[in-house]
């Protein structure tokens, strides 16, 4: 007789958290609906001008960083004195530095231009996968070539 009773009072409590649910969803969409939030915002946080001119930045910036880690590369594959195990680590930053110019920022050259992101939820997801993906090819360049150099500072004899 007990088990039965702890069982109903368990399909109960269960049924009434099932109900809680659906209000509380409701409420949030109530919520939603009447103050508009899933609209744009209705204050721009940047000008028109302030974003063509950091749209202006971006291209640039892109520019730059193509035609500067280009020659670093160009160079090293040229002269055959630079190919060393130092100038390795210096063409993979410049590498991670290229595919930051080309597969980053024309995506945030896009959300400056259009103030938001309106290229959908997949190629967000993959934005945010390659950013960090490029800085942490970056950052765990330049750690192994602070280790490399420190190693070699200490082999040096004095």
């Amino acid at each position: 007789m007990n088990s039965l009773v702890i069982r109903t009072f368990t399909i109960a409590r269960t049924n009434q958290k099932q109900q809680g649910d659906k209000q509380q969803s409701t409420k949030y969409h109530e919520y939603a609906r009447l103050n508009n939030t899933t609209s744009e915002p209705t204050t721009a946080m940047y000008s028109e001008l302030e974003h063509i001119l950091m749209g202006g930045s971006l291209v640039l910036i892109m520019m730059a960083t193509l035609v500067g880690n280009d020659a670093v590369c160009l160079a090293v594959y040229r002269l055959r004195k630079l190919r060393t195990r130092t100038n390795v680590f210096i063409i993979n930053l410049s590498c991670a530095d290229i595919g930051v110019a080309v597969l980053c920022m024309p995506f945030s050259l896009v959300m400056c231009l259009r103030h938001g992101w309106v290229l959908g939820d997949v190629l967000c997801k993959l934005n945010g996968f390659v950013n960090i993906l490029f800085c942490l090819t970056s950052l765990l360049t330049l750690t192994a070539i602070g280790g490399y150099l420190a190693r070699l500072a200490l082999a040096i004899p004095k």
